[in-house]
């Protein structure tokens, strides 16, 4: 919608609003998932409408003439890969386009679930059709060169501030993204601190090795790790995210539902491992802490994974964890890419003052 507006100022666009507009494309380039995924969590997660503006939006910003070709050959990757996964993960039945691929896979079923309560079928497809309208705009049929994303190549960026703050990370043939989690979003996993997208790149292509996390109202939530403190309940928070050779690091800490620091100065180090990432931090002896993964399921009550002694599993997925941890299945949650999800429910004790890890990645 600012790409638009910009346009349609022509001339009359200041150099600040261009400046402004070629920095919005530039965080598009950064936090685009190598399979065009650009919607992985909060609120409106995945829906359709959001590939083909930030298209749009791209394509307007490399139009503008004063950025180095380097950065309009990007925008325009952002553009190509966006619409590309528009024709790949959303279906058009016969009802329509599916706002989110969770409805291509079940139209009318628990696929609703994931979806805000204002969205609805008839004026998201518009706003999809109006993003492909505005980006066919800014074609004239010659063919431009296209650049990659940031997650093409190894490395990491860190976007946003504050609360608000995320990292996306590329190591080999794996990608994720890890946030920070607003301390208002609770009641929403959507919003879950941690690991919110990891994808592993296989002979298929890109694929998602975990599900996007589920939308859930009411209650304060977290996929975790939850330390269960003799006062009750702390979330973890993150007060600064920085990216290495070693992956993303959160430095924060766990707080009460008050807001109450809990406990201070915990790190927690998300790790890629060959084929998935591992999340470490410390511990205390006798520490108990509970740690959420979610697996697709099918039919209402979803298809159970299997839990050994040290790992919960499906055929494609396998979750490690320490020895002693307990696991509760617990079936009935909808993301915007699965509409049939079971959480798992990881309760880890800590034996002694050492870091605790747990393994979230894909069978080979």
């Amino acid at each position: 919608m600012y790409a638009r507006a910009v346009e349609l100022l022509g001339d009359g666009a200041r150099a600040a609003a261009r400046s402004a507009l070629r920095q919005a494309a530039n965080a598009s380039f950064a936090l685009t998932a190598p399979d065009g995924d650009l919607a992985y969590f909060g609120r409106s997660q995945e829906q359709a409408w959001a590939l083909p503006l930030t298209a749009s939006g791209a394509e307007a910003a490399a139009a503008l003439g004063s950025s180095l070709p380097i950065e309009d050959e990007r925008h325009r990757a952002v553009a190509e890969r966006a619409l590309v996964r528009l024709r790949d993960a959303y279906e058009i039945g016969p009802q329509g386009l599916a706002i989110v691929p969770a409805l291509g896979t079940e139209p009318g079923g628990e696929g609703r679930a994931a979806l805000d309560r204002y969205a609805f079928a008839t004026g998201y497809t518009g706003l999809t059709l109006m993003g492909l309208n505005w980006w066919l705009d800014t074609q004239d049929g010659e063919r431009r060169r296209l650049g990659v994303l940031a997650g093409d190549a190894d490395g990491g960026q860190v976007l946003s501030r504050g609360q608000s703050a995320f990292a996306t990370v590329r190591a080999g043939d794996v990608w994720y993204a890890v946030k920070n989690s607003p301390p208002e979003r609770l009641g929403d996993l959507r919003y879950g601190f941690g690991l919110a997208a990891l994808k592993v790149r296989s002979g298929r292509g890109w694929r998602d090795v975990t599900p996007l996390l589920p939308r859930t109202r009411g209650r304060p939530d977290s996929p975790g790790p939850v330390f269960m403190g003799r006062r009750g309940l702390a979330y973890p928070f993150g007060r600064q995210i920085t990216v290495g050779a070693a992956g993303a690091t959160v430095n924060g800490g766990f707080r009460d539902i008050d807001g109450s620091v809990v406990r201070p100065g915990v790190t927690f180090r998300y790790e890629p491992r060959p084929c998935g990432v591992r999340l470490s931090f410390a511990a205390r002896t006798g520490d108990r802490f509970e740690y959420s993964v979610f697996f697709p399921g099918t039919g209402a009550a979803g298809t159970m994974p299997r839990v050994d002694p040290e790992s919960v599993s499906d055929s494609e997925r396998l979750v490690e964890y320490p020895p002693g941890t307990r696991v509760e299945l617990e079936p009935g949650y909808s993301s915007a890419t699965e509409p049939h999800l079971v959480r798992a429910r990881l309760l880890l004790t800590a034996a002694e003052d050492e870091p605790l890890g747990i393994t979230v990645g894909c069978r080979r």
